[in-house]
């Protein structure tokens, strides 16, 4: 069964998406659901910020070997879905991609659905 990709993107690539796309993964993986996420930002940080690290891993989940990357057209040509955190650059490189857009301080939980049409929805 192939998955379908969900992409978080924010600014930097190291922080909000970061965050999101492991939770998301680690509860994909636990419903069996055939769904996985990556993370990049069109600005991204040479290392992920020491706090994020450290709040990761004591949720038991270890992000200090990732790097951020930067994010280009072509890794959004296969998503499913592009998540937004307060940045634009996933509408602008795949303007045709359904987008949801996340915009600080809000906050809002990302739930997944094993659906046809959509490999999440959102409440807020």
């Amino acid at each position: 069964m192939s998955s379908q990709k969900v992409s978080f993107v924010c600014l930097h690539g190291s922080a909000k998406s970061l965050i999101a796309a492991e939770y998301f993964n680690r509860l994909a993986i636990e419903r069996n659901l055939p769904l996985r996420a990556t993370t990049s930002g069109p600005e991204p940080d040479s290392e992920v910020p020491g706090n994020v690290v450290a709040g990761m891993k004591s949720r038991g989940i270890d992000v200090s070997q990732y790097r951020p990357t930067l994010i280009p057209a072509e890794h959004l040509s296969d998503t499913s879905l592009i998540v937004s955190f307060a940045c634009d650059a996933g509408r602008r490189l795949a303007p045709s991609k359904p987008e949801v857009g996340m915009s600080a301080p809000r906050s809002a939980t990302i739930l997944i659905s094993p659906g046809p049409s959509s490999p999440a929805a959102l409440r807020s």
